[in-house]
């Protein structure tokens, strides 16, 4: 799966829905999509998206996006952490040591740094914006609500390269499934118990990832799909 072959199923998805749809207000309606405790956040960081998509991946760009989802929250107006984050799964049996307070503003440099090519993808660059995501969970760099951030992240990547419908998927697939258990193995598998102890790999959450897009994308045109049956009635 590349970005050409999920450009032909998102312009099929976003030609058949609705015009109130395309905004997003929708997602308050379908199930648990979002974190119960500021899904107007979640929806207002996806709206930013939307609307920022020519924006730079650039450390601004990152602050901005977790600004928007982060509004109204004892968290609105701090950048990234101020203390050492040890990230464990609800039953705490997997702990991963995230970049550290001092090497969080320089790595998150550094991953913009790397990926500016993503500004302007091509469609070959879906692996690399699913890179940036895991990285972002790896380095951690605020202190509340990263899970939630790497998928805006993600999907305002894939907005970038002309997917209208990427800021429109369903929260909770693009959040790994809402599973602290598979992303935290994942996290660990891909780069040690401590960040920075080994190469990074990312043979097992690239695919992990494209079939949460797929599934998003599903469940997306499952919702279209009810609305046409709806109007037919």
């Amino acid at each position: 799966m590349n970005l050409a072959s999920l450009r032909a199923k998102d312009d099929d998805i976003y030609g058949r829905m609705p015009a109130f749809m395309r905004r997003g207000e929708h997602l308050l309606l379908s199930n648990a999509m979002f974190h119960h405790k500021s899904p107007l956040n979640e929806l207002n960081a996806l709206h930013h998206i939307i609307d920022h998509r020519s924006d730079p991946l650039c450390v601004k760009t990152v602050c901005e996006i977790y600004a928007s989802l982060v509004k109204g929250t004892e968290f609105e107006g701090k950048s990234f952490k101020k203390k050492n984050v040890v990230v464990t799964d609800v039953d705490s049996d997997h702990m991963y040591v995230t970049a550290s307070v001092e090497e969080t503003p320089y790595e998150m440099e550094k991953l913009c740094r790397d990926f500016r090519h993503l500004d302007d993808p091509c469609d070959d660059d879906l692996d690399d914006m699913i890179r940036v995501c895991l990285l972002a969970q790896l380095i951690h760099p605020f202190e509340d609500g990263n899970g939630r951030f790497s998928s805006v992240l993600l999907q305002f990547l894939l907005h970038k390269a002309y997917l209208r419908c990427a800021p429109l998927l369903p929260f909770d697939f693009m959040k790994y499934g809402s599973n602290m258990s598979v992303i935290t193995k994942h996290i660990i598998y891909a780069s040690g118990a401590f960040y920075g102890h080994r190469p990074i790999v990312y043979d097992k959450f690239i695919p992990f990832m494209k079939d949460l897009i797929c599934k998003s994308y599903g469940y997306l045109d499952d919702t279209v799909k009810r609305y046409e049956m709806w109007q037919g009635l």
